[in-house]
């Protein structure tokens, strides 16, 4: 690999000498006896928590269907936000706490199954003030959440106003009547909802039971008076391409308004995903801290982090904060002979990207050229607990390297969910054979080429792309000069964009 004359400079700049750092936690446990079961939860603690004694305004946040304890941290970096918005803008640090809510719409079910919303209310918002030094009044209690989880957090709150003082709903997921009585294939709604609400095997208006109606959002807000949410802050945010929730969360906006109810009202670009999500979260924090009201942070505390290692000795660089957080991370494992220098300037570049907020936090492995790459994978997820270790969370950069062993690594098991093949050469395969393997997975691997215009190898990452563009397999190529003399270095930050949005489509 060629050599930046100026590596070390840039070296320094990509490491920051002052980065806030709240501690994260992921994964702990609280035994539910409403629930009979271990319910997992993770928490992220302001910086400075373990150095005072102060205490702080607490938000849960809550996840969608298909999510979990890990959701907000992992796809919504909440803990990066608060950070950055903390040293750039003043905010004021709070804990954040993310319980694992199944499918249960944060709700007790009807027969008593699972009292999801008894285990909140009784036990679990008294456990967290118990174990942690929060300020255990409602106006400093919040409640949030995207999707099911927004539907949580307006039910939540609305049913427990002496309890929490604000709700912030990303896209709730709540139904108008009409939508609710017809919606879904019957067994579909039986277990999305029927299980919960009541009406399981009802169609029409026999779904709209009692049970339903005190619980959904829209429901309890045409229950109450104006002088009823006197006290309470609300927060809906939703993007202009939802679909079956564009109309009841529109509704429901309308509805706060007639009734003179005040609220928080945004429709931001982007659909039902974390893009839209994570754009409303600097304003659910600023929102939630006007709420607080607690004193107004000045500057964040520096936190010295220029000696830090960045790559260890195994060739391992983990997010900035692993040291002081208990958290899992993705993992991008970049394969090929690299300098010593390379690795760091890398690793600095992930770095400063994660402090910038412009990617979530991921883990870097530097895996030089292991004759086996699945295995080595497997030796270094065993090793390192801190990697999440599924194939969604994994991606891969062959810089430079055989792509015979990345043909065998995807003949025996697809690892990956990104692979960038940069200036790649074979001696036992073609472009034929790459396709044969990546053709025996659906979903991934999504294929970054990359080759140098006047790089020897040329041919197989050519050929490549022209029997991806025949068979409408979807995949970036680029051939392009290198403006600064070092490619892999120029372009790195590129592809850890890449990497981000196949990490959290």
């Amino acid at each position: 690999m060629k050599r930046l004359p100026v590596i070390f400079m840039l070296f320094f700049f990509f490491v920051r000498s002052a980065c806030a750092q709240s501690i994260e936690n992921e994964g702990l446990s609280f035994h539910s006896a409403e629930l009979d079961c271990n319910v997992k939860y993770s928490i992220v603690l302001p910086e400075g928590y373990y150095d005072s004694e102060e205490r702080y305004p607490v938000l849960y946040m809550l996840h969608g269907i298909g999510g979990d304890y890990s959701s907000w941290l992992e796809y919504g970096n909440v803990s990066g936000v608060m950070d950055r918005l903390s040293a750039e803008e003043g905010l004021s640090q709070f804990v954040i706490v993310m319980p694992d809510g199944y499918l249960s719409y944060y709700n007790d079910a009807f027969d008593g199954s699972f009292p999801y919303e008894s285990f909140f209310i009784k036990e679990f918002v008294p456990f967290i003030d118990g174990k942690y030094r929060t300020l255990p009044q409602k106006r400093f209690r919040a409640v949030a959440g995207f999707s099911m989880g927004g539907f949580g957090a307006l039910s939540l709150v609305l049913r427990n106003r002496d309890m929490f003082g604000s709700a912030a709903a990303l896209s709730p997921s709540i139904r108008t009547d009409g939508q609710y009585c017809s919606q879904m294939p019957q067994k579909d709604w039986d277990d999305q909802w029927g299980g919960i609400f009541g009406g399981k095997g009802e169609n029409g208006t026999g779904r709209l039971t009692e049970y339903y109606k005190e619980r959904s959002p829209y429901h309890i807000i045409n229950g109450l008076r104006k002088e009823d949410l006197k006290d309470t802050w609300i927060f809906l945010d939703i993007g202009d391409r939802e679909k079956t929730l564009c109309e009841p969360n529109e509704q429901l906006h309308e509805l706060l308004l007639k009734r003179g109810m005040p609220h928080r009202w945004g429709v931001r670009g982007g659909g039902h995903d974390f893009q839209c999500w994570n754009a409303a979260l600097p304003e659910v924090f600023d929102f939630l801290e006007r709420r607080f009201a607690v004193h107004k942070k000045v500057g964040s505390i520096p936190v010295n982090c220029e000696n830090r290692l960045i790559v260890n000795k195994d060739g391992i660089y983990l997010p900035y904060k692993s040291d002081r957080t208990c958290r899992k991370y993705p993992v991008v494992y970049v394969y090929g002979k690299l300098t010593a220098d390379e690795e760091r300037i890398m690793a600095a570049v992930a770095d400063s990207l994660q402090k910038e907020g412009e990617i979530r936090p991921v883990a870097v492995c530097f895996m030089g050229e292991a004759p086996d790459i699945n295995l080595a994978v497997k030796k270094t997820e065993i090793k390192y607990p801190q990697i999440r270790g599924s194939q969604r969370m994994r991606c891969l950069v062959l810089a430079g390297g055989n792509a015979d062993v990345l043909v065998e690594s995807l003949r025996s098991e697809n690892l990956f969910s990104g692979i960038v093949m940069y200036d790649a050469v074979t001696l036992k395969y073609g472009a034929e054979d790459f396709i044969k393997v990546q053709g025996h997975y659906a979903r991934y691997p999504r294929i970054w080429l990359e080759d140098s215009p006047g790089f020897a190898g040329y041919g197989f990452e050519s050929d490549l792309h022209v029997l991806m563009v025949e068979k409408s397999l979807e995949h970036t190529f680029r051939s392009r000069a290198s403006c600064i003399g070092n490619p892999l270095l120029e372009y790195w930050k590129e592809w850890l964009h890449f990497f981000d949005e196949r990490i959290h489509i």
